[in-house]
């Protein structure tokens, strides 16, 4: 009597598709639909995320391709190298430079919005969701069996400074 059952029924439908500009160049884009299936308004009206169901634009970038030097700018993915993701996981809006080629080295610097896993703490205390981002990478893959990284990233936020994040966690 007292066993409840929930199921969460939940779709992401994701396209990638891309544009070559020039034998160097292409364009990216990545555009989501998300619906909640346990809902009937599958729908989003307006440009609003409404009963979980949205559509949006993930991520929009250009990509330069060269021997030894790879560019992306743009609202684009990034996932830091030297800890395969720990560290940072997620979109930014800037730019981003791979070089070399045994030692290859990647510059990074963008905006970086957090406003999915701190929304009500931020909105509530009045603090801005968007930090700025900067990173350098080293990869030196010596052989098969060796592979060394090393990097260096800085964020910053105008509101980690006030008195009203302390205490955050």
């Amino acid at each position: 009597e007292g066993n409840h059952s929930f199921n969460n029924n939940h779709m992401i439908l994701r396209f990638n598709p891309k544009i070559q500009i020039n034998d160097h160049w292409q364009g990216r884009l990545r555009m989501e639909y998300s619906s909640d299936l346990n809902s009937s308004q599958n729908t989003v009206g307006g440009g609003t995320m409404s009963a979980g169901s949205y559509f949006r634009i993930d991520r929009a970038y250009v990509q330069g391709n060269y021997k030894n030097l790879e560019l992306r700018l743009g609202k684009l993915s990034y996932t830091s190298g030297a800890d395969m993701g720990m560290v940072f996981d997620n979109r930014i809006s800037g730019g981003m430079v791979t070089f070399g080629n045994v030692l290859k080295t990647t510059l990074v610097a963008g905006r970086y919005n957090d406003h999915a896993n701190k929304a009500d703490y931020v909105t509530a205390k009045g603090l801005s969701y968007t930090s700025n981002v900067q990173g350098i990478e080293l990869n030196w893959q010596a052989n098969k069996k060796l592979n060394l990284d090393a990097a260096y990233y800085h964020a910053n936020n105008g509101s980690w400074n006030t008195q009203k994040y302390a205490g955050y966690s």
